[in-house]
Parts: structure tokens; C-alpha cells; sequence
């Protein structure tokens, strides 16, 4: 793999190498890059994953697919390396869950590794799952509402988590139990991050929240694609063109999409299951390590062919 340029001393300084260990990735090598830690993986068919943390279920699925969807789309050819466009560089960043230091510190990160970088084109994809569980949701969201990093192009993804919160604030025909289920699920220290109590109407929470941060909520979307790589919150069902997929399959699905080794007509980049190190497999790539249970934050980085992984340790 192509070795990347040297940075300004203060930047490495400023981001010492997390321990991530490349143990276990065929083809991988761990090497100290721009300061972190970083493992660049050339993948084949052959490749295993690492074992995948067990979660809880979706909800119930409202409705069904045509049987007669194609197995995959035509887009991109398994037969060689997956790429992004020639001059474009690719930042995909994993669940969140408000853990603003650990953002901060992995946008310091990437604008280090912009700045030594020869593509002039840039896009950051955000995952999903900006909300709940760590404990200033608040605090994200105002700072993915401020300029990125480095100029570049920002696609917000939207995770199960806002679909949920969305769902109890601001739809007044919500899922049965919803405002329970989003509450058990990390949606009380999005409460605690407004200063709002868990006791006040749903509709109150949403009437408080500042406008721009609920129109950042509406806005978010289900899916964005580069080259050879589909960027979604959760996955793709298997055997469904990928312009036939379902959002609420985009926003929840774990089964069949984890354990599937079916070409899906692109990689498919994803969060939502979270597991101690990324996962790359031939097919797809999670990149949620847990930074809501004390966890990395991961950014996944892709220039022509090449594939690199920035981390964020715990504690920001």
C-alpha cells in the first residue's frame, strides 16, 4: 500500500497511537499514522471478521419485500478492488452516541490527515446515532451543525437512535411504547444533555429542542454512495437491489445483513452493532466500536483502492 506523507510534529503529538491491535486481519499491518494508530487492509472473498457483539432486536418489520428482487446491482464488480473515484477521499465515521470529546479529537484527526493528503475532493459520511446513551448529545449536534474539519462534502446518515427520537417527539401517532423503548435505550441522557425531565410530554421534549437541532434531525438521510462503497446506519437486506432497500432495513437490520457472505453490488459501510474492532470483511465494513460503553470512535478512510481506520480513544 501507498505510504502516506509525514505531518507537522505538533500534530502527532497532539494524538498519540490508541493500541488497536491488527491481530486477527488477514493481510492487515498496524503502523503509527499521522499520529494514531491505523491498520490498512487490502480485503479478499477469504478475509473473517472478528465476532460480532450481540444486541438487542429490532422492532417488527412493517412490511415485506418483492420475491423476485435481484440477488445484487450490477455497480460494481466483486472481481476487483473495491474503489473511490480518483481524487475524491472518503472520511465514514462510526456511532457517536454523544461522546463529544471523542469527535472532537477524531475531527482533529482527520483535518491532520486532509492536510497531508493529495485528493482535493473530500467527503465526510456520518453513520448515525449522534443521540443517546453518552452523555452530551446536546453538544454533538451543535458541532456537526458548525463547519467540518477540512472543507469538504458532510453527508449525515440517520441512525435507529434519531429515528427513534424523532418518532417520540415529533410523531403524535408513534410506535406503541415508543418513548419507553427510546428512554431504556440511552434516550434519558439525551434528555439529561437539553436539561429536560423524563417526566414532561413527549411533544414538550420536541418543542424545546432548538430549531436547528431538530431540522438537523429531519434532514438526515438513509444512504450515500461513492464509488464502489454504500454508506447506511445498520446494513442492507440481502437479496434486495440496493435501490430497492427499505429504510427501515437501512436503520435496523442486523440478521441476515452480519453474517451474510453475498455481494451485495457494493461494500457496504455501516455502524450499529457495535464490536471491539472494526469489521472488514470482503463484503462490508462495521465500524462501530463501541464509543457509547467506552469504546473508540472509528473513521474509516478511503482514497483510490486504499483503506485506512483512525481512532479516537475513550475519554476524547
Amino acid at each position: 500500500m501507498r505510504n502516506a506523507a509525514a505531518v507537522a510534529a505538533d500534530g502527532a503529538k497532539a494524538h498519540r497511537p490508541t493500541a488497536r491491535a491488527a491481530r486477527g486481519i488477514p493481510g492487515a499491518r498496524l503502523r503509527p499514522y499521522l499520529g494514531v494508530a491505523m491498520i490498512d487492509v487490502r480485503l479478499s472473498a477469504a478475509h473473517s471478521a472478528y465476532s460480532i457483539a450481540s444486541a438487542a432486536a429490532a422492532p417488527a418489520r412493517s412490511s415485506t419485500h418483492a420475491h423476485a428482487a435481484r440477488a445484487a446491482d450490477p455497480a460494481a464488480d466483486p472481481g476487483r478492488a473495491p474503489a473511490v473515484p480518483e481524487g475524491v477521499r472518503v472520511y465514514a465515521v462510526g456511532d457517536i452516541h454523544g461522546q463529544l470529546g471523542q469527535l472532537r479529537a477524531l475531527h482533529a484527526m482527520i483535518a491532520a490527515d486532509a492536510a497531508a493528503a493529495p485528493e482535493p475532493e473530500r467527503v465526510i459520511v456520518y453513520l448515525g446515532d449522534y443521540v443517546d446513551r453518552g452523555p452530551d448529545t446536546r453538544g454533538v449536534i451543535e458541532h456537526l451543525l458548525e463547519p467540518p474539519p477540512v472543507a469538504a462534502t458532510t453527508v449525515h446518515l440517520c441512525g435507529n437512535h434519531e429515528e427513534m427520537m424523532l418518532d417520540v417527539m415529533f410523531a403524535p401517532m408513534g410506535p406503541p411504547g415508543g418513548g419507553v423503548r427510546w428512554l431504556v435505550n440511552g434516550g434519558e441522557a439525551t434528555l439529561e444533555s437539553y436539561r429536560l425531565s423524563p417526566l414532561m410530554r413527549p411533544s414538550a421534549w420536541g418543542a424545546a429542542l432548538p430549531d436547528a437541532h431538530a431540522a438537523f434531525l429531519r434532514g438526515l438521510r438513509h444512504q450515500h454512495r461513492v464509488g464502489d462503497y454504500l454508506f447506511v446506519h445498520a446494513g442492507i437486506r440481502p437479496g434486495v437491489a440496493l435501490g430497492a432497500q427499505e429504510p427501515h432495513d437501512m436503520m435496523w437490520i442486523r440478521e441476515p445483513f452480519l453474517s451474510s457472505t453475498a455481494w451485495h453490488g457494493a461494500v457496504v459501510v455501516h455502524g450499529h452493532t457495535p464490536a471491539p474492532e472494526p469489521q472488514l470483511r470482503a463484503n462490508r465494513i462495521g465500524l462501530d466500536t463501541g464509543a457509547a460503553f467506552g469504546g473508540p470512535l472509528t473513521c474509516l478512510v478511503l482514497w483510490g483502492e486504499e483503506r485506512a481506520i483512525l481512532q479516537a480513544p475513550p475519554g476524547g
